[in-house]
């Protein structure tokens, strides 16, 4: 374990582990122990203060940095807007700060996280219905609320979904994490997606098939991410790949996902979609090609397989949780002024490590 002291100035601290929670092409992400400024001072005498608080260090690359400066500003903004709000089933961000290593988003963590691809292995690929069902109830609980306050996530996948298995009750709790590719229509400059972000197993036809001069709804487009997710949930596959197509190279596999998707043919074997009609008729209408035609997530919320036998983690009330918070304008103002405050900052602590950068390369 290594303490971190930010670059330029003391304001927090962070104690890195050897512990790699995950890594990437932009970032990799780390356990480590958070402490702020308010707990050396204020907190000086709590022992549990002292020791910190247990958070995830994503740890931005330099060279990611400088490819991206623009994105980077903006995910830590969202992130920042998103965090005032206290969703239960968004993650959180603590603290950014400039470390040797590169730029940190300081992000909440419990211990027993895991993300949802390692809860389908434990359930042999494909997870009860019960659980899928209360899972997929908070993801779309938390893009519902991204979408009413106009920010389309663009990259949702099962591995940038995090969960918690209660060890006492049972119950389980998801939570949105990475808003990397993420856009306000409202206030992003080009604020209309046009690229191809976000990975290829979860792309809409539309997000596939983009071109610069072709814009997509980017909150429609999250509904079919979603619709990829419910399918792997339930049914233990992607689909848009059939059986008879596993054994095929994995540069193939996804070739035929992309051909499959684009021409909206589902290959969830007959037998299954037979088993639980009601998922299969929500994940097919998720799957519409047509982005105008797919359910928006009011939507998905309200149709009678989300709203029957939900249990006591995702309880039904919860559906009412986005309207309230939404009506809180203390908090949308709020919201509005830290990320308006942080884009400047992070903008700050860029220019400082690129130059940094820049000097090591002289």
């Amino acid at each position: 374990m290594g303490t971190q002291e930010p670059v330029g100035g003391a304001r927090a601290r962070v104690e890195l582990t050897d512990v790699v929670l995950g890594w990437g092409r932009s970032s990799t992400v780390r356990l480590g122990r958070y402490f702020s400024s308010d707990s050396r001072s204020e907190d000086a005498d709590d022992p549990a203060a002292s020791s910190g608080r247990l958070c995830a260090v994503k740890l931005l690359h330099p060279s990611w940095c400088y490819e991206h400066k623009d994105r980077v500003v903006r995910e830590i903004e969202h992130l920042c807007e998103l965090s005032v709000w206290g969703h239960p089933f968004i993650v959180r961000m603590l603290d950014v700060e400039l470390l040797p290593g590169g730029l940190a988003l300081i992000m909440e963590y419990q211990e027993g996280v895991q993300t949802l691809d390692k809860l389908q292995e434990t359930h042999g690929g494909r997870l009860p219905q019960s659980v899928a069902r209360e899972l997929f109830q908070q993801l779309m609980i938390a893009m519902e609320f991204c979408h009413r306050i106009g920010l389309s996530n663009r990259d949702c996948k099962i591995t940038d979904l995090l969960v918690r298995v209660c060890p006492s009750s049972g119950d389980v709790r998801l939570q949105l994490a990475d808003f990397s590719f993420a856009k306000d229509a409202d206030k992003d400059e080009d604020s209309n997606p046009m690229a191809q972000h976000g990975s290829a197993l979860f792309a809409a036809p539309e997000v596939i098939t983009a071109s610069h001069a072709a814009r997509y709804a980017g909150a429609k487009a999250d509904i079919w991410s979603c619709g990829v997710v419910l399918c792997t949930l339930l049914f233990g596959c992607h689909p848009h790949l059939a059986a008879a197509d596993l054994d095929a190279a994995p540069g193939d596999q996804i070739l035929l996902i992309l051909q499959n998707a684009v021409a909206g043919r589902i290959m969830v074997p007959r037998e299954e979609a037979a088993a639980q009609p009601e998922a299969y008729a929500l994940m097919a209408a998720m799957l519409t090609v047509n982005p105008a035609a797919r359910p928006d997530a009011t939507a998905v919320l309200g149709h009678p397989w989300m709203r029957a036998g939900l249990g006591s983690g995702a309880a039904p009330e919860l559906a009412e949780l986005n309207s309230g918070l939404l009506a809180d304008g203390r908090l949308r103002a709020e919201a509005a002024a830290r990320g308006a405050e942080v884009r400047g900052r992070v903008a700050g602590l860029l220019d400082s490590l690129l130059g940094v950068a820049a000097a090591r390369r002289r």
